[in-house]
């Protein structure tokens, strides 16, 4: 098993899902494709190399055991997966925004909703900055 550095940044999640095993096939930054899978008492995020098709049977890079005997990482969420994984890995925003809304608590939703929101706003901010930015160049 290699170290893990720094956190792998994934640019595209080309699916995501299921029950025992759990699984998501992505694409990193890097042009490494990303494996996780979650069952029975592991989980775990496999990578392979650039230009590989998938990272099935890349090298895993980490691998949790479940902390309690009797329970199976299988049954686990999106949710799950992001907050267990943010120190390993860097996912896309919308992925993140996404296990929120996997969710049925009310907060978790409000959260969600805000966020975007706020990203709107940010983006509208950003896009009148850089026109402002043009039009004093010109």
């Amino acid at each position: 098993m290699s170290e893990v550095i720094h956190r792998i940044k994934v640019t595209s999640v080309h699916s995501w899902g299921g029950q025992c095993p759990f699984q998501i096939t992505a694409m990193c930054a890097d042009g490494r494709p990303l494996y996780l899978r979650a069952r029975h008492d592991s989980m775990r995020i496999e990578v392979g190399k650039p230009g590989d098709l998938d990272g099935v049977f890349g090298d895993t890079i980490v691998s949790f055991a479940h902390p309690d005997s009797t329970e199976e990482w299988g049954w686990v969420t999106l949710r799950d997966v992001i907050v267990l994984t943010q120190g390993y890995i860097k996912w896309p925003l919308w992925l993140v925004l996404r296990s929120f809304w996997e969710g049925n608590r009310f907060v978790q939703r409000h959260r969600a909703k805000q966020m975007l929101k706020n990203m709107k706003k940010f983006t509208q901010e950003l896009e009148a900055r850089k026109v402002k930015a043009r039009e004093a160049n010109k």
